[in-house]
């Protein structure tokens, strides 16, 4: 588990703080990824897809993948295992 990797550009807007995220490997799912799997929804119609992203994702994708790593442990991770494995079970019922 970890942070989804995020594109460099991104990436070079961490601040101090944030640039946390880095120091964990990153993984296939997070609280992120869980707290929005369909992001395409956000985006849907959206004239700015860069300004939606910045105003409405990236504020809450941060602040929880900086919750993974205070917060990080073995049942952290288990968490996140089974909460990705229900989303996937429910999207596809």
């Amino acid at each position: 588990m970890g942070p989804r990797p995020e594109v460099q550009h991104y990436v070079d807007m961490f601040t101090d703080e944030e640039k946390a995220i880095l120091s964990v490997q990153p993984g296939i799912t997070d609280w992120a990824s869980l707290w929005n799997p369909d992001k395409g929804k956000i985006f849907a119609g959206s004239p700015d897809p860069e300004k939606t992203y910045m105003e409405k994702i990236r504020p809450t994708k941060i602040r929880l993948q900086l919750k993974y790593v205070r917060e990080r442990s073995f049942n952290v991770d288990l968490k996140i295992i089974f909460q990705t494995i229900m989303t996937v079970i429910s999207k596809s019922c």
